[in-house]
């Protein structure tokens, strides 16, 4: 809509679009884990069942670790938008979440499933709180 609207993207689109993509490949990969072994026995060529749970929960947190630090980096490079440092907060619980996770990576198969749950409330309740941010940002100009 930033596009449709403007006829460009704005600055503010451009800060959130790596950010906002990150969170949700990570978003991908955490669904991923719980079907492993489901994934495959059908010859599912996902990710994790590639390369194992550890590497999903190793990918989670990377991703929303790189969001992060994105976010920061923008901040300080560009003091202008101020709302960035609103975003780089938000994103703080979700990674806090993934690097718990992480920790617990070589959990069993029951755990990791209550890890994934409470990685997507964080990515849920980051992308809403991520949006908010944007459209205030879009308002304030």
């Amino acid at each position: 809509g930033d596009f449709s609207t403007y006829g460009r993207f704005s600055q503010a689109f451009m800060a959130f679009v790596v950010p906002l993509f990150l969170q949700a490949l990570s978003f991908l990969i955490s669904v991923q884990v719980p079907d492993v072994e489901g994934d495959r026995l059908a010859n599912k060529r996902t990710l994790v069942a590639i390369f194992g749970r550890k590497a999903g929960f190793t990918a989670m947190l990377l991703g929303l670790a790189a969001a992060t630090a994105y976010l920061v980096i923008a901040s300080i490079a560009m003091p202008g938008m101020g709302y960035l440092k609103w975003a780089a907060l938000a994103s703080l619980p979700g990674l806090g979440v993934a690097l718990y996770s992480y920790t617990r990576r070589n959990a069993p198969k029951e755990t990791t499933v209550k890890l994934v749950k409470y990685n997507v409330i964080c990515y849920v309740l980051s992308i809403i709180l991520l949006d908010a941010i944007y459209a205030i940002a879009l308002l304030c100009g």
